[in-house]
């Protein structure tokens, strides 16, 4: 589990992969940054207030101030515009690449050890699914020019081992998410029957004892 990650970005993509981020347990902090005052700080509450609904503890935090995402181990960049009347395709670039161009900035200034994952849409990988008048030929040329623009990307089958290990890992989150959601569970019932613990971490040595005592006078009680 990483420390901290930031997204760029809180609209729908940004937002989205936030939250998505929040409930795997990615990070054990998610940071939502975005220009427009609010949007973050407000959307990046709900979603740390739906943890323990959703059964997750990372902690996402709004913010308008890359110094918020200092530190952070990766960032997904979601920032842009959308393409709006009037505007040509090659506007849409060059405005989108002063952001990036901006965001990136920032993020060497506060994490220059970072990893950055620019979200696109790569609506040039459409031109062969979309084209009127496919051939083997035209096919063909299509795929050269993406290939030598770099817009290809490769792939990469793991070996036997690799995959094995990923499916340990993979296991071994699933567990992990079915222990927080139990947690949670737990301390929704303790905060449901207004019952406090008297132990910082619940689930400790002390705090196992004394649910396991509660346990044992709520059957005597009821």
């Amino acid at each position: 589990m990483l420390n901290k990650v930031a997204v760029v970005g809180a609209g729908n993509v940004g937002a989205t992969a936030a939250q998505r981020l929040a409930e795997k347990n990615l990070a054990r902090t998610v940071v939502m940054i975005d220009v427009v005052d609010g949007v973050p700080q407000g959307k990046g509450l709900d979603q740390w207030q739906s943890g323990p609904i959703e059964g997750f503890d990372a902690r996402v935090v709004g913010s308008g101030n890359y110094d918020e995402a200092a530190g952070a181990e990766v960032f997904v960049v979601t920032a842009g515009i959308a393409r709006k009347p009037g505007m040509s395709r090659d506007d849409l670039v060059k405005t989108n690449a002063g952001i990036v161009r901006s965001v990136t900035e920032q993020i060497s200034r506060v994490a220059p050890k970072s990893i950055i994952v620019v979200v696109s849409n790569p609506l040039k990988t459409k031109a062969i699914a979309e084209a009127k008048i496919k051939t083997d030929k035209v096919d063909a040329e299509v795929l050269a020019q993406l290939l030598r623009c770099d817009f290809l990307p490769r792939v990469w089958e793991p070996p036997v081992a690799t995959q094995a290990l990923r499916r340990v890992t993979a296991r071994r989150a699933a567990l992990v998410m079915d222990k927080t959601a139990i947690k949670n569970r737990v301390h929704a019932v303790l905060h449901q029957r207004l019952i406090p613990c008297p132990f910082s971490d619940l689930f400790g040595v002390q705090g196992r004892h004394w649910l396991q005592a509660l346990s044992w006078l709520c059957r005597k009680v009821y």
